[in-house]
């Protein structure tokens, strides 16, 4: 998926979500998916949690962390508190 094709799914739209970027058709914000994926989620966690996502709602643009290699399987870490 191109960053063409993933900015032609989000939607900025006052009437929805306050003017948050939203996935088109959705009222997910954009803002979830990247925070999900910052703690670790993977695109089948994504699609675990958001099963009306469809195929080019999420994918390596969103689920790529900064070392640049796609989050695919997970790795949950145990807190310890």
């Amino acid at each position: 998926m191109t960053e063409k094709t993933l900015l032609k799914r989000i939607v900025v739209d006052p009437k929805i979500m306050l003017g948050k970027p939203v996935i088109k058709g959705t009222r997910l914000p954009v803002e979830i998916i990247v925070e999900k994926v910052a703690y670790g989620a993977t695109i089948d966690d994504l699609r675990k949690d958001y099963p009306f996502l469809k195929g080019d709602d999420i994918g390596p643009p969103f689920c790529t962390p900064r070392n640049g290699s796609p989050t695919r399987k997970s790795t949950r870490h145990k807190l310890t508190g």
